[in-house]
């Protein structure tokens, strides 16, 4: 299930306002680890969008795949022939 960055952010701003009101007390330090974590939920978030993003653009598409050939065979007669550095 994913939450919506919308809704962490929103909770966030909830819960530093809460920590603004405890800032002296005890309490404060409970409402900054809330905001700890839920600042890594937002930062996986995150990632997990840019992932699914990247992802994407490396997918070839189904049409592209068949059309490579190897440079021999693409009827370069220039690189067939010819005096070779590996030619002992």
């Amino acid at each position: 299930m994913a939450i919506s960055q919308e809704t962490l952010m929103k909770k966030i701003k909830e819960e530093v306002s809460h920590a603004e009101q405890h800032i002296h007390t005890d309490q404060f330090s409970v409402y900054i680890g809330k905001l700890h974590v839920l600042c890594e939920l937002l930062l996986d978030e995150s990632l997990v969008h840019e992932n699914k993003q990247q992802v994407q653009k490396n997918e070839i598409p189904e049409q592209m795949q068949g059309e490579s050939q190897p440079l021999t065979q693409q009827g370069n007669p220039e690189l067939l022939e010819g005096d070779s550095i590996f030619d002992f």
